[in-house]
């Protein structure tokens, strides 16, 4: 049984040196580090498992010498691990890489020369051993520097597990040498299979290979995962899968002992058949009630964590609002109790901003309220399933090239209070994210917790993929039935207003009308005309349009615009500044809109500068901002005044219909403003703060061939 344990041991060894050979292409040093690694433990524990048959007392040498070198490889692959960009091997790596094949040679030839039939360990074993322990205790101490030299807290606490994984494997494996020097007989060459496996082991079973292989497995997903997993988590696999051996054990053990004392051998191996088929079909339900209660022991908070993801995975197929999501989603992970602060944060294409919908969390402090798409959503729309703080930190320190870059989105992270930031994504396109802050004393979410918070979060944004698309029908709905209703209302109100004003107008012409009567009159007469003018632009918000394109230059367009502006007069104390790019290319759009467009925008601003001051407007080369428009082309035109800006609050209902600070204002020309430009695929955007003027943007896109041209 011992030659078994090493042998599937150095299987394990071996299988992760090629899967991590494999997945790194053979380009990765460091995967190449560790499959060296892995290849000298499976060399090492093959070899002492052959050592243990007999005569195979020759495998103890090639034993021996890959031993020797399992020091340095560990300390080459630590120090490639946790290497800094730029960063050299140390001069003690170098000098033991040079040591260690001396120490190899001089041991084999020691052995070959005076101590070649000998089967049980000898001195020079002891020496040898004694070299390579003190190997080990050089890596256990470096591994004890780096901890303490570590800025990050989660990285910090991942190494003192490393390094109790490292000094129980080392610490066993050092007490089962020195066993098997002091307690070995010299005539354990003569003994049977069974009887030299065990003499040769010693007295301790094969503990610290056991402590080796986990040591390697843990080092994998440091590799593979760029994390070391909690050790609760660990535990709990290794508990659990502890627990189903021993149910099989004690299964096995059952069915020996009540069929031993059958006389007929084929009935006993039948029995212990059929209660290995009772075992394998009661093992999925047994091994998950075990890992649930494993779980509820060891790793409390993951479980309840799980448990929450899965009531959220049952509850979001069921939600048609953002209010109802964002307070099942906050709600149900916080009361889990391992998520201590969290937020939703859902991406707004009007404004090209991800905005905070919805927080849970103790305590006063706010995350930031809006945050910009790019460039924190670029790493999710390339493939990031999520943000790590730690693997943040971490890639900073060692990619000089992209520091910047990872310090960028650290820094964002920061804003959000987050150690944790999972996007709700649909392909590349990024819906929003959920922020996550994680406890102080914890050691960071385990790649399952977030693998799960990940899956969660791609069905969440299916939720909000269909609400907005229930929100964009509906809108569709309403546009509909107001056009089919404008219709009718306009005539209805036209023609009684029409009388009105007719009316109003012939009894101006009768000289019996005094003064006060005319004042009046004329006063029906305008108040007609601007009911007329509402119900105009109630119909063109309303009706359906259609776009006539035709190539134009746009800077020549705004020109035309403004000379109209100028020729109905600027009212005094206000200055119309240009700034117009004469070589912008000529896109394909609907002139009377888009000079519809300009016209209403100038002449806004003349009317927020009441008081006197500048409107500057401009055209220039852009790019679109929304999600699904990374790297349009755009033609810009900008129109900024320096009057007293508009409120944040006004801002958010700027392109409501209706909608409206002016007195006498219908409240539906930005609105109609903003279908003329997503008609023509393009953006209206206004950026402004109180005291500080505003600056709507018109983005219009420029078609690939006129990209291509330029």
């Amino acid at each position: 049984m011992n030659a078994v344990i090493y042998v599937l041991v150095a299987a394990l060894a071996a299988v992760l040196a090629g899967r991590a050979t494999y997945r790194g292409g053979g380009r990765d040093p460091l995967r190449r580090t560790f499959a060296v690694l892995c290849a000298l433990t499976a060399l090492t524990y093959t070899s002492f498992s052959l050592y243990l048959f007999p005569a195979l007392s020759a495998a103890r040498f090639p034993f021996a010498v890959a031993g020797a070198f399992l020091p340095v490889a560990t300390l080459q692959f630590m120090e490639s691990f946790f290497a800094r960009q730029g960063e050299q091997p140390t001069r003690l790596l170098r000098q033991l890489w040079v040591a260690t094949p001396i120490v190899a040679i001089g041991y084999l030839a020691g052995e070959l020369v005076f101590f070649r039939d000998q089967v049980s360990p000898g001195v020079l074993e002891f020496a040898l051993g004694a070299l390579v322990y003190a190997g080990f205790g050089v890596n256990l101490f470096a591994l004890w520097r780096r901890h303490e030299a570590s800025e990050y807290r989660v990285e910090k606490a991942r190494i003192r597990y490393l390094l109790g994984f490292m000094a129980a494997a080392v610490g066993f494996s050092g007490l089962e040498g020195a066993d098997r020097i002091l307690t070995v007989a010299p005539d354990a060459a003569a003994l049977p299979l069974i009887e030299r496996s065990v003499e040769l082991q010693g007295n301790l079973p094969p503990i610290g290979a056991l402590f080796a292989g986990l040591f390697l497995f843990f080092l994998y997903q440091v590799l593979t995962m760029e994390r070391l997993l909690d050790l609760t988590e660990i535990f709990s696999r290794i508990v659990s899968v502890a627990a189903t051996a021993l149910v099989l054990v004690l299964i096995s053990a059952a069915a020996v002992l009540w069929f031993a004392a059958a006389s007929n051998p084929v009935q006993t191996l039948f029995h212990l058949f059929v209660a290995s088929v009772l075992f394998l079909l009661a093992y999925d339900p047994i091994r998950h009630r075990i890992q649930d209660y494993v779980d509820r022991w060891f790793n409390i908070r993951g479980h309840q964590l799980a448990q929450a993801l899965d009531e959220l995975d049952l509850a979001l197929p069921k939600i048609i609002a953002l209010d109802d999501l964002s307070h099942t989603l906050l709600e149900r992970l916080h009361s889990s109790g391992r998520v201590p602060a969290l937020s939703l944060y859902v991406y707004e294409p009007e404004r090209n901003q991800v905005r905070l919908v919805a927080q849970k969390a103790s305590g006063d402090h706010r995350p930031m309220p809006t945050v910009a798409l790019h460039p924190f959503a670029e790493g999710f729309e390339a493939g990031a399933p999520a943000y790590v703080r730690e693997h943040l930190e971490r890639r900073r320190a060692i990619t000089a090239d992209r520091s910047e870059e990872f310090a960028v989105r650290l820094r964002i992270m920061d804003g959000l209070d987050a150690d944790l930031v999972v996007p709700m994504r649909t392909g590349e396109l990024v819906l929003g994210w959920l922020a996550i802050r994680d406890e102080e004393w914890s050691d960071g979410f385990s790649q399952e917790e977030i693998t799960r918070m990940v899956r969660t979060m791609s069905k969440a944004a299916t939720v909000v993929e269909n609400i907005k698309g229930f929100e964009a029908a509906k809108e569709r709905s309403r546009l509909a039935a107001l056009g089919t209703m404008s219709a009718g209302l306009a005539h209805e109100i036209r023609n009684p207003l029409a009388g009105i004003k007719g009316a109003a107008q012939y009894l101006q012409t009768l000289d019996s009308a005094d003064e006060e009567a005319q004042e009046f009159l004329e006063v029906i007469t305008q108040e007609t005309d601007r009911l007329n003018a509402v119900v105009s632009s109630f119909l063109d918000y309303a009706r359906h349009f259609e776009l006539h394109r035709q190539p134009t230059d746009v800077s020549g367009l705004v020109a035309k615009v403004l000379k109209l502006v100028r020729a109905q007069g600027v009212p005094e104390g206000i200055t119309l500044a240009e700034d117009l790019d004469g070589d912008l290319v000529e896109i394909p759009v609907d002139g009377d809109k888009l000079r519809q467009v300009v016209l209403n925008l100038v002449q806004n601003a003349i009317q927020a500068l009441s008081g006197g001051g500048q409107i500057h407007v401009s055209t220039s080369r852009g790019y679109l901002t929304g999600s699904k428009a990374v790297d349009t082309r755009a033609l810009l035109i900008t129109v900024a005044d320096d009057g007293p800006g508009i409120p944040p609050e006004i801002q958010d209902k700027l392109f409501i219909p209706f909608f409206t600070t002016k007195h006498g204002g219908t409240g539906l020309g930005l609105p109609i403003c903003q279908r003329i430009l997503k008609a023509h695929g393009g953006e209206l955007s206004v950026e402004s703060r109180p005291g500080a003027g505003a600056t709507f943007i018109v983005r219009l896109p420029v078609p690939t061939l006129q990209v291509t041209e330029r």
